[in-house]
């Protein structure tokens, strides 16, 4: 274990219990030889639950990362380190980019030529087979299912670099590309699009989960960063170390982030009768999607869970209206006028349903 990093066990449960969203690498971070552990898939699942939005930041191509962005329970997927987001809205696929149109067009023909290039000048250079889905980069494959040794490796690097290109080595691939996009101006990105908050306002709050050389501008950046132990295998190249690492590897690793994540997530929460009939639930540092999400599930553990009276089974349900404080609320009053006015309406709508007023 470096020096810089301790095990992930011995995190402090007041930390986590900060956390209000996860960020993590997708390739040997929640899968292995490219498919997802089923270990990965239920903590996704399990934070998900828990109200904790979870951003997918990868070097993969957009056209690799489409049906995982739909399938999985994951708020969006930034793919092609920070270029594409994909992410689901009313039952579709959203897919929005970094660069304006020019600037691909223009892009497309430069990468053309650099992809070219290396495989002209360095030997057994191949590009990764994921290639036809991507849209702002090329990457060469080093150990997916190709192999190159580390000094074919720099030589790809610097060649890219020569090119004026951005070039990062994952756990797979060298990706290379034009721009001033990355893992982390991708983060910020796609968190204030879709969840209106600002990363680096709440940076001690986003916890970042990574695997390889890739991942170290995250890793120093965020305070609560933890690697998978497979991260080890980088040692050597490694100059900037996580916080925190892992006892288990790939997808096993991160589902033991998400368990203790899960776990605090919700310590926070406050329940409060406010009425003969009606609760308050409070949600500190929950987002729309997450509070959405909360609800959802309380509105399903009631229909799973009949009363019993008189020797009958009755089912329960309950109407539940949602808001969150704004910058321009004059005060906690108004907050719950508009929540008991989004109760109303779930009520008018049909009951058994959560309704969100902004």
């Amino acid at each position: 274990m470096p020096a810089a990093s301790r095990p992930f066990a011995d995190c402090p449960d007041a930390d986590l219990a900060q956390v209000v969203g996860v960020l993590t690498d997708i390739d040997d971070t929640l899968t292995h030889e490219g498919a997802i552990e089923p270990e990965a898939l239920a903590a996704l699942a399990d934070l998900r639950s828990a109200g904790l939005p979870v951003i997918a930041i990868t070097g993969r191509p957009m056209g690799w990362s489409e049906p995982f962005a739909r399938a999985w329970p994951i708020d969006a997927i930034v793919a092609e380190n920070g270029a594409v987001a994909l992410f689901m809205r009313a039952g579709e696929l959203r897919i929005e980019y970094a660069q304006d149109d020019i600037t691909r067009t223009h892009n497309a023909r430069r990468l053309a030529e650099v992809a070219q290039r290396v495989l002209r000048e360095v030997p057994g250079a191949t590009l990764a087979r994921d290639s036809a889905g991507r849209v702002t980069d090329i990457a060469v494959d080093h150990s997916e299912f190709a192999r190159l040794d580390d000094a074919a490796i720099a030589k790809v690097v610097a060649l890219m670099q020569s090119e004026g290109m951005n070039a990062t080595v994952s756990s797979i691939h060298v990706n290379g590309w034009f721009g001033d996009h990355d893992k982390l101006s991708g983060a910020r990105w796609i968190v204030r699009r879709l969840l209106g908050r600002d990363v680096e306002a709440e940076r001690g709050r986003w916890l970042y989960v990574g695997d390889s050389t890739n991942d170290q501008r995250m890793f120093e950046h965020f305070p609560l960063s933890v690697g998978v132990a497979n991260l080890m295998r980088f040692a050597a190249q490694l100059h900037t170390w996580p916080a925190w690492i892992t006892e288990g590897e790939r997808g096993r690793g991160f589902a033991q982030v998400a368990q203790r994540l899960a776990a605090q997530a919700r310590d926070v929460d406050v329940v409060a009768r406010i009425g003969g009939e009606e609760f308050l639930l409070l949600l500190p540092g929950t987002s729309r999607d997450g509070a959405l999400r909360v609800g959802e599930r309380l509105l399903a553990q009631l229909r799973e869970q009949p009363l019993n009276a008189a020797g009958s089974a009755h089912t329960v349900t309950v109407s539940i209206g949602a808001t969150q404080v704004e910058a321009g609320d004059a005060d906690t009053a108004a907050v719950l006028a508009r929540a008991d006015r989004a109760l109303y309406r779930a009520k008018a709508d049909g009951r058994d349903r959560v309704v969100f007023l902004p």
